[in-house]
């Protein structure tokens, strides 16, 4: 059985017999995803850290997940159990007088997400007032500080185009956040000066939007 495996076991095992007073406590307001009584593993990440990995589950009904982190050597052994907020980290370009393609023309990279001024609201029947294009690398659970340091990854592949994304289509860093509101103290996001110079190499500003959602804790 590879490591990837072993991780799971030790997780599921921990979701069913609750060792931990944290699982527990979890688990007393929320419940992970489960298919036909199973707990279904959203991630597991074995890059964070040297003899270190995260196993990531899926929070029924929320963004967020419950981790369960882990020491790796010399046996698998939980070191944490706690919750990992759901992040979105993306580049938003926006114009009330270019279209999409306007504005993803601007640059080799490929946008995610695109819709134009005047196209109908996903949710609803009002109007966008303008035209987007979201360039977002990485999809799923992970850190904050890993997706903002993939996302200028995958951003410095093309740096006249995101200069010119910046200038002419008020390209910026969004970051939405959905946060478990257990206690009443969510964090805050962290930036290292490695990450703080990369993005003012491309001009880029960056902006937060945090949701609390989830049960408090009993």
């Amino acid at each position: 059985m590879n490591l990837t495996d072993r991780l799971i076991r030790a997780a599921l095992q921990e979701i069913e017999q609750q060792t931990w007073g944290a699982t527990e406590q979890y688990l007393q307001i929320h419940d992970v995803v489960r298919i036909d009584g199973i707990p279904q593993i959203a991630k597991v990440d074995l890059e964070s850290k040297e003899d270190t990995a995260i196993v990531y589950l899926q929070v029924t009904g929320e963004k967020f997940y419950l981790v369960i982190y882990f020491d790796t050597s010399p046996d698998i052994a939980i070191r944490y159990i706690g919750t990992e907020s759901h992040h979105k980290v993306y580049l938003r370009a926006t114009s009330e007088n270019l279209t999409w393609l306007q504005i993803t023309a601007m640059s080799l990279l490929k946008p995610s997400e695109t819709f134009n001024k005047d196209d109908t609201r996903a949710f609803g029947t009002a109007l966008y007032k303008y035209s987007c294009a979201i360039y977002e690398p990485t999809l799923g659970p992970d850190t904050f500080e890993n997706k903002l340091k993939n996302l200028l990854s995958y951003l410095e592949q093309d740096v006249s185009g995101v200069e010119k994304l910046v200038n002419y289509a008020e390209a910026y860093i969004q970051v939405d956040q959905d946060i478990h509101n257990g206690n009443g103290l969510i964090g805050g996001p962290y930036i290292d000066k490695r990450s703080i110079k990369r993005m003012a190499a491309l001009g880029l500003e960056i902006a937060f939007s945090q949701y609390t959602t989830g049960n408090p804790f009993k």
